[in-house]
């Protein structure tokens, strides 16, 4: 593998173990919830940028098949999970944004689309995509539907993505040292801005319309509009920030977990729920040294989740998709 993909694969890693870290977050205290949120502001919103940015017009239907069966597969393992494992009840949904299987859900549409409009003038279809992506959330009967509400709040990002070349994109974010200590310099304030501003800070529960989650508006004042544009504003600030501070050369562990999101992303919830039903939290999070220890366990857990056992089925199905 040569450099430049050494680079996308560490800052897919870091993404993936920002991801694990979250779901495995307890949130009891306030700097937990600040630090929660502010990773959720922006992993997201980054992780589908990178996937547009290797979106190719190749092979599209079957790309789209394979991420939807994905989902639909993860769907019902966690249903199995959940209800047969942990004697959880709850309902069947196929395509509704429940959980997890949202995001293939939402990358196998956002490829869909990006295919249907590359005749199209990119300019134009980014202008579109960030005008509905700040205005869809005043419908209500929309943002309930499958996983809509995702895709179009950050369809921006995937089609920027794809207007950008992946090698071109590192070249300048490694031009100059300067960027990387401008980016670690921002990246650094917003840290202590998350964590010092703990006790202001607001919910994603109560304000979900800007990460894309199935809510609206709490009004029908045009002041969202304003303040979803400055959300899409500091999510770029924030990725750029970390994009520049990641190194390009191969870096043992990280690397390879960047190579394999997919199968990782696939299997931690559910060890997530199996971890939580047992308790294991409540055994370990009993002082500061203990949540040290947590986060720790989640992110062996991640490394583990990289083995090759674990790329059934997602590496298996992706293939045999490709194939036919």
């Amino acid at each position: 593998m040569n450099e430049r993909q050494h680079y996308w694969d560490n800052v897919k890693g870091i993404l993936i173990l920002l991801v694990v870290a979250a779901h495995f977050m307890l949130r009891k205290d306030e700097i937990s919830k600040a630090i929660y949120n502010g990773i959720y502001l922006f992993h997201m919103p980054l992780f589908i940028f990178i996937s547009g940015l290797f979106h190719r017009h190749e092979k599209v239907r079957e790309r789209v098949l394979s991420l939807i069966i994905t989902g639909i597969l993860y769907n019902a393992a966690l249903i199995v999970v959940d209800h047969v494992l942990l004697g959880k009840v709850q309902d069947f949904y196929l395509f509704k944004a429940t959980k997890i299987p949202w995001f293939v859900l939402t990358i196998a549409m956002c490829t869909l689309l990006t295919y249907l409009f590359r005749d199209c003038s990119k300019h134009m279809v980014l202008t579109v995509s960030v005008f509905l992506g700040c205005v869809a959330c005043y419908d209500s009967s929309l943002m309930n539907y499958m996983a809509i509400a995702k895709m179009v709040s950050w369809y921006p990002f995937y089609f920027l993505g794809s207007m950008l070349d992946f090698k071109k994109t590192e070249k300048v974010l490694k031009s100059e040292r300067m960027f990387s200590w401008a980016g670690g310099g921002i990246l650094a304030t917003y840290i202590l801005v998350t964590i010092l501003g703990r006790n202001g800070c607001v919910s994603i529960s109560k304000m979900a319309f800007l990460y894309g989650a199935n809510r609206v508006y709490p009004t029908l004042s045009a002041i969202w509009i304003i303040v979803k544009l400055i959300y899409y504003a500091v999510v770029i600030v924030v990725s750029l920030s970390l994009l520049s501070v990641i190194p390009s050369q191969r870096v043992p562990g990280l690397t390879t977990l960047g190579r394999r999101t997919m199968q990782i992303y696939f299997w931690h919830i559910m060890v997530r729920s199996l971890v939580f039903a047992a308790r294991v939290p409540e055994y370990i999070c009993i002082s500061p040294a203990g949540y040290l220890l947590w986060t720790i366990l989640s992110i062996v857990i991640t490394g583990i989740l990289s083995l090759d056992i674990f790329g059934f089925p997602t590496n298996w199905l992706i293939r045999s998709v490709k194939k036919r």
